[in-house]
C-alpha cells in the first residue's frame, strides 16, 4: 500500500507493507523544482538523504497520530 505527502518542493511516496504497515518496501521522493514532472526517483541521490529522512519521519508520525485516533 501506498502513502504519499506532498510539500510546495517534494513528494515522498512509501510503499509498506500490507499487512502491518511497519515495513518500508519502496520509496520515492520527487524534486518538483528539479523535476517539475516528477518523473526521476531522488531517493538513491546522496543530495537528497536529509529530505528523505525528514520527510519519512513526519509522514510516520502522521501515521502515529492516525492509529491513536482509530476507533476500534
Amino acid at each position: 500500500m501506498g502513502y504519499s505527502m506532498r510539500t510546495a518542493h517534494y513528494r515522498l511516496t512509501l510503499w509498506v507493507d500490507r499487512a502491518t504497515r511497519e515495513k518500508t518496501e519502496v520509496v520515492g521522493l520527487y524534486d518538483f523544482e528539479k523535476d517539475p514532472r516528477g518523473g526521476i526517483n531522488r531517493v538513491r541521490d546522496p543530495e537528497y538523504r536529509e529530505a528523505v529522512e525528514r520527510l519519512t519521519a513526519q509522514l510516520k508520525s502522521i501515521w502515529q497520530a492516525e492509529k491513536s485516533t482509530d476507533c476500534p
